[in-house]
């Protein structure tokens, strides 16, 4: 499942791929993006702080 960091610095899911901006790969499922979020692995990915 690809994530997007929007202009308002949050993350969105991108579900078909086509959101411009810099994607984040992860896996789908839920325990995996709550510990993604825990570990502010968005943040990193996308090179700045997010909500």
């Amino acid at each position: 499942m690809r994530f997007v960091v929007g202009p308002d610095d949050q993350v969105v899911p991108d579900l078909d791929a086509r959101l411009p901006g810099r994607g984040l790969w992860l896996v789908g499922r839920r325990d995996i993006v709550a510990r993604a979020c825990a570990k502010r692995a968005f943040a990193r990915g996308a090179k700045r702080n997010v909500v």
